[in-house]
């Protein structure tokens, strides 16, 4: 519990992530801060509600930091279907879009059509965002890749920004006729026999795209793209050695065309191979995603610059995987000597040295035994008395 002699000159960081399926983290910082303020009225509050680049990240960056708009747009969802949807524009020494790949292509819309087939989704209208985002002056997309139904290995939102795919084999001294190109999904990755860069490496001259990404599985393999998540968006057996198969088969066409070993980039699986698709076709970058918004937010002048300082964090479940690059461990790393708190949804199997890991105490909001569909409906009453009892 926190020390109330100290109530008067402390300042609390809210930082959490979402409790996905129950709390976004702009209610957990919204709850919390309100919890506090009650209880340590003279003491200063600051909310960061953050992701990791999944569901929310807009939404994160544009609480966190000044300067940003909301951009509405048109675009196509995984099916190819006309959706509206948006975007942050963040207008700065220079021009930074913030795009969500889970708002156009992401798994909820996916359920809500009541089609989970990761063989035909697209990432396709991801690609025309970015293009719009770039048609608007943006000179640096930053990409969410977390919570996607797809798995194309990015091929839908490269042949939208230029990306040339091909089914037949280019030889020297001939050109590859028009409509041998095509958009390869899920399904049709091993059709690809030739792909061409060049047009959108012309049309992205001077633009620098960043991903966020907060796991490091390789592309294909037991622990690549298909086999790790391809059965939560909707996959069979038979469909993930298939999906596998499709994205071992385009890694030996991008290293054979662009000299590029995606299967060595940690991250490559990301999005259903969406983050080997932003470095070898778009010539982007993979970051951790928690890390991005932590630099964007300038994290470690905040904490340099308060003091008396609680850190407050949080996510859905705290166990071994809070520590390998989500949002809780990453929080952890820059706050050492600095009192860090997690508040999660519940408490899996976590490492037994958490204390040197940089957190000092954990509390869960769920009680024990506490079902997850009961735990969703009474997540806000459960976090008040969480934070009512331990804070």
């Amino acid at each position: 519990m926190v020390d109330n002699n100290l109530k008067h000159n402390k300042t609390f960081i809210i930082i959490p992530d979402s409790f996905k399926g129950s709390l976004t983290s702009e209610e957990v910082c919204s709850i919390t801060k309100n919890e506090l303020s009650q209880k340590y009225p003279d003491a200063k509050i600051l909310t960061y509600p953050v992701a990791d680049g999944g569901e929310g990240t807009v939404e994160c960056f544009l609480h966190c930091m000044k300067n940003g708009k909301k951009i509405y747009t048109q675009t196509v969802d995984a099916f190819g279907k006309n959706v509206e949807t948006d975007y942050a524009i963040f207008d700065n020494s220079s021009k930074v879009a913030v795009i969500e790949l889970a708002k156009v292509c992401g798994l909820p819309q996916a359920q809500e059509r009541g089609i989970l087939n990761p063989e035909i989704t697209s990432t396709y209208g991801v690609g025309l965002l970015i293009k719009n985002a770039i048609e608007k002056g943006c000179t640096k997309i930053i990409l969410g890749l977390g919570g996607s139904s797809t798995n194309d290995c990015g091929c839908g939102l490269a042949a939208a920004l230029g990306v040339k795919f091909s089914k037949n084999k280019k030889h020297k001294n001939s050109h590859l006729e028009q409509n041998s190109f095509f958009v390869p999904v899920g399904k049709t990755l091993c059709d690809v026999q030739h792909i061409d860069t060049n047009e959108a490496t012309k049309k992205l001259h001077n633009i620098e795209i960043v991903a966020m990404c907060d796991i490091n599985n390789p592309l294909y393999g037991k622990n690549g793209a298909a086999f790790v998540f391809a059965p939560q968006k909707g996959a069979d057996k038979k469909m993930v050695l298939q999906l596998d198969k499709n994205l071992k088969k385009i890694a030996r066409i991008i290293k054979k065309d662009l000299k590029i070993n995606v299967q060595k980039i940690s991250g490559s699986g990301a999005a259903g191979g969406c983050g080997a698709g932003v470095v070898a076709f778009l010539n982007g970058k993979l970051k951790n995603g928690i890390e991005t918004v932590l630099q964007m937010i300038n994290f470690d002048k905040l904490l340099k610059t308060e003091k008396n300082i609680i850190v407050i964090t949080g996510e859905g479940k705290l166990d071994s995987q809070s520590f390998q690059g989500k949002v809780v461990g990453s929080i952890c790393k820059h706050t050492k000597n600095i009192e860090t708190i997690a508040i999660c949804g519940c408490i899996g199997d976590i490492p037994k040295n958490w204390k040197e890991k940089g957190l000092s105490k954990f509390f869960a909001i769920t009680p024990e035994g506490m079902s997850f569909n009961e735990a969703k409906k009474t997540a806000k009453a459960n976090l008040i008395k969480c934070i009512k009892n331990n804070l």
